[in-house]
């Protein structure tokens, strides 16, 4: 499914609402979602991923919310991605991209 597809199912189930919905597909047609689908490494086809993996993109996807909420810095955000293995680069670049860097 894609993430697209997957948004509109969101708003058709009325997990989220309208404001919601349309502040996520902003994301997703600004390119957005691709950078965070690639930060969580979620584009990829589930085959046969580990715990590990189930775990790592789990861990990553709280971290980013947490962030997104200011719930936690930047540079926590960065400690977190760094026990999952990513580079402090990668998460800048990720904010960047996503529009979640607080510059």
């Amino acid at each position: 499914m894609s993430r697209i597809s997957a948004l509109y199912r969101l708003k058709n189930l009325r997990l989220i609402d309208e404001r919601e919905f349309q502040r996520l597909k902003s994301e997703e047609d600004s390119g957005a979602g691709k950078a965070i689908a690639d930060f969580l490494a979620a584009d990829d086809p589930v085959e046969q991923r580990g715990t590990r993996d189930e775990f790592r993109r789990r861990f990553l996807g709280l971290a980013l919310e947490a962030n997104r909420r200011e719930e936690i810095t930047q540079s926590k955000l960065t400690e977190l991605a760094a026990m999952a293995g990513m580079k402090p680069r990668d998460v800048e670049r990720l904010l960047s991209s996503a529009g979640f860097d607080k510059a």
